[in-house]
């Protein structure tokens, strides 16, 4: 996905009465020597009939808060286990991640507090402007992700780029096929993909305070939509979806000059993996740029930001 001139969303707003801001909230953590998960009980609604794991230490989460009830218990959203439970603070530190080239990431995403999700925009910032990309954790768990995943398999409809578009959205040597991810009918429900295109909105939040400072662009509140991107299944599907080159009937119907908008109007590109099974990413500076090239390990709940 490209963000063009990113937009504002609305922030989270808790129930619970309002009190001190807690030093972990937000933050991703690791559950430790926690020494039974007897007695601890799920804080999610879901009704997939899933107990609490045996042992979760070593497991990796994010704070969502209080538990219901508790002054003493954090609410854990768990990345794999796909749940939320209540854990003492005593049994949770700061998840120690490595650098993005060894598959670990710059800065984690927060949560949907205001003030946190402007401090994350300002750290982006920074980081942007002194390498020209940043690797962002998501907090998406493994069943949102496999949830994106399905709803992109059931896509009836994709279509290809004009091979020489391809570069300009999806990078040199890509193959795959598109979909442009729709946005929702006001009162209707959100499918799988457009939870997580719901992250490349407050994503653009997050900068929009702080372009004109540290990305030497101003916003007008606008990102571009979002895209899947699946690759072929066969030889043959890939053939089906080749465009012809471009051409005068091209110039005259727009589709070149609204190409050329789009590239006049990108600013940063984002890019976020459901699901990934090893693999790399090579980012090459433009002419005349500054920044050296670097090749980064893919894995799944990362989102890079260039």
């Amino acid at each position: 996905s490209d963000l063009g001139s990113p937009a504002a969303i609305c922030a989270y707003l808790s129930s619970a009465p309002a009190m001190a801001r807690m030093p972990l909230e937000g933050r991703f953590v690791q559950i430790h020597s926690l020494e039974s998960s007897a007695g601890l009980q799920r804080l999610d609604r879901a009704n997939d009939g899933r107990p609490v794991p045996v042992d979760l230490n070593g497991s990796v989460g994010r704070v969502l808060g209080f538990a219901s009830g508790s002054s003493r218990h954090r609410a854990v959203e768990l990345w794999e286990e796909s749940m939320v439970v209540g854990i003492l603070e005593q049994n949770l530190r700061p998840y120690a991640q490595s650098a993005p080239e060894d598959g670990g990431f710059d800065l984690a995403f927060p949560g949907e507090d205001p003030n946190a999700l402007m401090d994350f925009g300002a750290m982006l910032g920074e980081v942007l402007d002194s390498k020209g990309w940043a690797m962002v954790q998501m907090p998406t768990t493994d069943a949102a992700c496999q949830a994106a995943c399905m709803e992109a398999a059931s896509i009836r409809r994709f279509d290809g780029l004009k091979q020489e578009f391809i570069p300009d959205y999806l990078g040199h040597g890509a193959r795959g096929k598109i979909h442009v991810v729709p946005q929702p009918a006001q009162g209707q429900p959100l499918n799988g993909l457009q939870r997580v295109d719901e992250n490349f909105t407050l994503l653009a939040q997050a900068v929009s305070a702080h372009s004109w400072h540290s990305m030497n662009f101003r916003c007008m509140g606008e990102r571009w939509p979002g895209m899947v991107w699946v690759p072929y299944a066969t030889r043959r599907e890939e053939m089906s979806y080749e465009h012809d080159p471009l051409n005068d009937d091209d110039v005259d119907e727009g589709i070149l000059e609204e190409h050329l908008k789009f590239l006049r109007r990108r600013k940063l590109g984002c890019m976020m993996w459901l699901d990934a099974e090893g693999g790399q990413i090579t980012l090459s500076p433009a002419h005349g740029r500054p920044e050296r090239a670097v090749t980064l390990p893919v894995s799944k709940r990362k989102l890079l930001v260039f």
